[in-house]
């Protein structure tokens, strides 16, 4: 393993170690509740700036680690679907990390004064560190299934942070919305993942799906031009 892939693991890790000790000892802590997000993330945005040091202007002996198998599964009909942990550290993940991570601490920081008398102040920074952890997990992770578990984190996130308030009629009626609207989109977001892992011959890693989906007879299916338009269109619902 590179040195990059020593720690990149970390940076959607303490995030969400932070959300879990937030949860569990915000009351504890007190006005100190958000020590762990803001520490957490400060020390995230450092090893991202490190990542994006580490793969700007070069080109790494690997785009990607697998740091385990997250699950596997067969099906009776032979299909074997294997999971794996695995990140990506390639320059486009790096400078979204980057940005994930230091606006990610900007809000943190500006939120101890601005949310200082909130009775919510840990569930505040709960929310926020998980929220920071599932987006870097989105722009960092290797294969479709852990895009979708980001995703899915950022839209859950969203709903408890948009709903914070939850007492106001106003803020509550929005956080339905944005659940609504994130559950169509998700609809869409997931036939796509579907189709893309089908044409692709069943495959999750990026690497095997974009190879499969764009060399003919590469995949079970032939893969036309429409067939592409129709996946990529389906993932953007998401968005």
């Amino acid at each position: 393993m590179s040195d990059v892939y020593s720690y990149l693991w970390l940076i959607p890790a303490l995030p969400l170690l932070a959300a879990v000790v937030t949860t569990l000892f915000g009351r504890q802590l007190g006005e100190r509740a958000h020590a762990p997000c803001v520490l957490a993330v400060v020390i995230a945005a450092i090893l991202s700036f490190g990542v994006l040091l580490e793969v700007l202007g070069k080109v790494p002996p690997k785009t990607s680690h697998t740091y385990f198998t997250w699950f596997a599964a067969g099906t009776p009909g032979g299909i074997n679907v294997e999971v794996p942990f695995a990140l990506r550290a390639d320059a486009l993940s790096a400078i979204m990390l980057v940005t994930v991570t230091f606006i990610g601490s900007l809000i943190a920081i500006y939120s101890i004064g601005y949310m200082h008398d909130d009775p919510g102040y840990p569930r505040f920074f709960a929310a926020v560190a998980l929220f920071i952890a599932a987006m870097t997990l989105l722009v960092s992770g290797d294969n479709l299934l852990l895009l979708f578990t980001g995703w899915e984190g950022v839209g859950l996130c969203s709903y408890l942070l948009i709903g914070f308030w939850f007492n106001k009629p106003a803020a509550a009626d929005a956080a339905k919305k944005a659940f609504l609207v994130n559950r169509i989109g998700d609809f869409g977001f997931m036939i796509g993942i579907l189709m893309a892992w089908v044409w692709s011959g069943y495959q999750l890693s990026y690497d095997a799906v974009f190879r499969n989906l764009t060399t003919p007879g590469a995949g079970p299916f032939e893969v036309s031009p429409l067939i592409l338009t129709v996946i990529c269109l389906l993932l953007f619902c998401g968005a």
